[in-house]
């Protein structure tokens, strides 16, 4: 039985930044379950893909990274309108 620490894999939040009132998801994924899952390189790639891009056209900009002790948080752009995955599903496949 896993841990209740362990149990929960990604969660997204919205923020509002408190200085300009702009809107930020917040992608917080639990270490624990990272390093479980063996996603450790996937992770940090994503991480330097946000980076690199953070003025693409197409992909959401990573303007915040930071950790906890058992937490890694991507501040990212806050785009309205659904998960792309669901988009994809609906659609048929990107190719």
């Amino acid at each position: 039985m896993p841990q209740p620490e362990c149990a929960r894999w990604l969660q997204v939040l919205l923020a509002r930044h408190k200085a300009d009132e702009q809107l930020y998801a917040v992608k917080v994924l639990n270490k624990c379950q990272v390093l479980r899952k063996n996603e450790m390189t996937h992770i940090m790639a994503e991480r330097n893909v946000l980076i690199c891009n953070v003025h693409h056209p197409f992909l959401i900009g990573l303007h915040y990274s930071f950790q906890t002790h058992d937490k890694l948080y991507f501040v990212v752009d806050y785009v309205n309108g659904g998960e792309v995955r669901l988009a994809v599903r609906s659609c048929g496949s990107m190719a």
